[in-house]
């Protein structure tokens, strides 16, 4: 998992409460435990701020009443949604730059079929996002058309408070690949939109050429 954009404000002001918390339970700690038998060791402030900071980071940060307090996103979860796709071929990039050299090609209708005809479009069909999910780091893994992505970078960013965006934006690297499976690019980038929690939508680029978008289905199960 890797680290993600928050307010780093708030991160810095949680993060010194919990600071001084442990100092004031480990000072506390000490005189309890020194007046029941002088030999115990009571355990440190560091002890207790990483006791503290690790609990808040994996369960307390995603609380309701919490969770409005940090503005941290909760993103995490399983999304289930379809995806199509196409990819420029090479006859289809001669066209283009015949095109954009001889404009006079454009007024052809020919040519308009011609690029349909060359441009191949593919149903991915049904897609699978999980997204892991803490205080400070996030992982994704991505299921297209049997092939799985695991994601080697994750960045979750919150908009302004005008927009109220929340992007989560990844690069994933091939994993998994039946051997009946097409693969769409050994590495992907793909960008969601959770603005729109009913429907996230999101857009993905491949190193093969391949440009598509995805739309999730509004359930997490």
């Amino acid at each position: 998992m890797k680290g993600y954009h928050i307010d780093h404000d708030i991160r810095w002001k949680v993060t010194g409460a919990f600071g001084i918390a442990a100092l004031v339970v480990s000072n506390l700690a000490s005189d309890i435990l020194t007046s029941i038998h002088p030999n115990i060791v009571p355990p440190s402030a560091l002890v207790i701020f990483s006791a503290l900071f690790w609990t808040f980071d994996r369960f307390i940060w995603c609380w309701p009443g919490i969770n409005g307090l940090i503005k941290a996103p909760v993103v995490r979860g399983d999304y289930a949604g379809s995806a199509k796709w196409s990819q420029i071929s090479n006859a289809l990039e001669t066209v283009l730059h015949l095109e954009k050299t001889m404009p006079l090609l454009t007024a052809f209708p020919l040519m308009d079929k011609v690029r349909e005809a060359i441009t191949p479009k593919v149903d991915a069909g049904s897609v699978k996002l999980r997204i892991r999910q803490t205080w400070t780091k996030a992982a994704a893994t991505l299921e297209v058309h049997g092939t799985v992505y695991e994601s080697s970078s994750c960045v979750i960013a919150v908009g302004n408070e005008i927009t109220q965006k929340v992007i989560l934006h990844f690069s994933q690297t091939e994993q998994d690949k039946p051997s009946n499976a097409d693969s769409i690019g050994s590495n992907l980038i793909l960008s969601v939109d959770f603005s729109e929690a009913e429907a996230p939508k999101g857009r993905f680029f491949s190193d093969r050429g391949v440009t598509g978008t995805v739309v999730f289905d509004d359930s997490r199960r």
